[in-house]
């Protein structure tokens, strides 16, 4: 499943999908932003290091579709 990640005026900042027994969210260009492993329930970043425990990958994709 792809959950498309919009701001308050409609435009796409980024997705979050599953694959597999994790999420990954992409930015508006594609590029991943970071993972949420839902066995170990944490979100890492792109680069594998643990962010928060919990879902918080919307939070890693930026608000500014521009970037």
């Amino acid at each position: 499943m792809e959950q498309t990640i919009k701001n308050r005026v409609g435009q796409v900042l980024g997705t979050i999908r599953d694959e597999g027994d994790r999420q990954v969210a992409r930015d508006f260009y594609g590029r991943i932003v970071g993972y949420y492993r839902k066995r170990d329930d944490v979100t890492t970043d792109e680069n594998g290091m643990i962010v928060t425990r919990g879902n918080t990958l919307a939070g890693l994709i930026p608000q500014d579709w521009q970037r």
